[in-house]
């Protein structure tokens, strides 16, 4: 008994020592603030399904900019080596079926996701019925590097 006493004190002085750490973390003047809004009503999008694509993954114009193909190369590799299968890469058209668009397209601002109304740096991502939707706010570019 004595044991679970002292374990929970513990614990609850963790937690005590965490909370204004987290709190500061969360407010840090220097970084973008996370907001969570609901998810919306529709079906799952799938991507990959028993190791076989579904959906591909739709660059737009305003995403292929700078260092963004290491980064591309990246989420293949991170979802091929997690699913078994590796996505075919469309640049600036969306096809028919399931996709994950990456970058400002009027698909997106249909359905409400606006990068021009993100902070600097900022990004976010929707889904819709057979979509995710990935943008940010776009640095302007010199030399192929973002600056601000």
């Amino acid at each position: 008994m004595d044991r679970i006493v002292i374990a929970a004190g513990a614990l609850v002085f963790v937690c005590a020592l965490a909370v204004p750490w987290s709190r500061a973390a969360g407010q840090a003047p220097d970084l973008n603030p996370v907001v969570l809004k609901p998810a919306p009503a529709h079906e799952p999008v799938v991507l990959v399904r028993e190791g076989e694509a579904t959906a591909s993954v739709v660059v737009m114009p305003s995403a292929d900019v700078g260092g963004f193909r290491p980064v591309l190369e990246e989420l293949l590799d991170v979802i091929e080596l997690s699913t078994g299968a590796r996505l075919e890469v469309v640049r600036g058209e969306i096809p028919d079926g399931p996709a994950l668009v990456i970058g400002d397209c009027d698909e997106a601002r249909a359905v409400g996701l606006d990068p021009d109304a993100l902070p600097a740096e900022g990004y976010a991502i929707k889904t819709a019925p057979g979509r995710v939707y990935i943008a940010g706010r776009v640095l302007h570019t010199e030399g192929g590097a973002p600056y601000d």
